[in-house]
């Protein structure tokens, strides 16, 4: 399963995507606060995206993920240890060195994989549970750190096979706790869906299409929500499933093909993204796209738009 290390290490989906919210009260402004908590979602959904590329990638070349050709055996992982002596009970543990840079980026702590339903994670239904224990990733570069603990469930709807070149998982949390960089606590939750379709095995193709996979406060299709590191209760929606594509003939994982990212952050407005459109802001039809489309309203009716290129 190598060849799928990268399934779920996608969703570096630019929330970052500058956020360059505009303030409440000052319209064409940029408000602070929804920059930082844009980044913060941004950074979330990488790492924890990382977590479950490194979780899928070690069940997957074990006895508990074993597929055809497989050998069976735990892989490496940079900066990281396999434990799989608690594998009879499907159990396994991926210790961080805090030591070895990867990336650009230093991890510490642990990540406890136990498959609590089905007997391969190949299988339909399979569901794996990963706990977080003080999980830490610095980034190199400015030496900022997020910490996670808790428990998220990853679910392998479809089962896959190397003959099957489509899957779907669903990933859900609740009460994640992250501890940003600024020392403060705060809880989020997850709940995404992803149908994942290989479009080439040789050299490797994905087609991926995100979406959120819950109700909040009437609000549907919501992948994340909690409260932000100023203490403002948040959602983000996918109003229209985003569409990425990697590989032979892909645009790349930042670099979205369509769809909406709805940003609602509590008393203070929301930001529509929409991806996939040209310099104009107009849809593309074909090739790679030049960037997304930012729609503001304030909560008093202010308005704002910019078209911005992708990183």
């Amino acid at each position: 399963m190598k060849s799928f290390r990268i399934v779920l290490s996608l969703f570096t989906l630019v929330l970052s995507i500058a956020v360059t919210s505009c303030d409440r009260n000052k319209p064409g402004t940029i408000d602070s606060t929804e920059e930082q908590h844009s980044k913060d979602v941004d950074r979330m959904k990488a790492e924890s995206d990382q977590v479950v590329s490194d979780a899928e990638s070690v069940m997957s070349e074990t006895s508990l993920g074993r597929i055809a050709g497989g050998n069976g055996t735990a892989g490496t992982l940079c900066g990281a240890s396999v434990d799989t002596s608690q594998i009879a009970q499907k159990i396994i543990t991926i210790t961080y060195d805090g030591t070895t840079l990867c990336n650009g980026f230093v991890r510490t702590g642990t990540i406890t994989l136990h498959l609590v339903n089905g007997t391969h994670w190949r299988n339909a239904g399979a569901v794996m549970e990963i706990t977080h224990t003080n999980y830490t990733v610095v980034r190199q570069s400015d030496n900022k750190s997020l910490t996670f603990n808790g428990v998220k469930y990853v679910t392998n709807v479809s089962g896959f096979s190397w003959t099957n070149p489509t899957r779907q998982y669903k990933e859900r949390a609740t009460g994640l706790t992250l501890t940003f960089d600024n020392g403060s606590q705060r809880e989020w939750s997850l709940a995404r869906n992803w149908n994942i379709t290989i479009t080439s095995f040789s050299p490797i193709g994905i087609s991926y299409v995100i979406s959120g996979d819950s109700t909040v406060n009437g609000v549907a299709n919501v992948m994340a929500w909690g409260s932000n590191r100023f203490g403002t209760t948040f959602s983000n929606s996918t109003p229209v499933p985003i569409t990425t594509t990697y590989g032979v003939n892909g645009c790349g994982f930042t670099r979205p093909l369509s769809g909406q990212l709805l940003h609602d952050l509590t008393g203070k407005g929301t930001l529509t993204a929409t991806f996939g459109v040209d310099i104009n802001g107009d849809p593309v039809s074909s090739g790679c796209a030049y960037g997304y489309k930012l729609d503001w309203e304030g909560v008093n009716g202010n308005t704002a738009s910019a078209v911005k290129p992708y990183n």
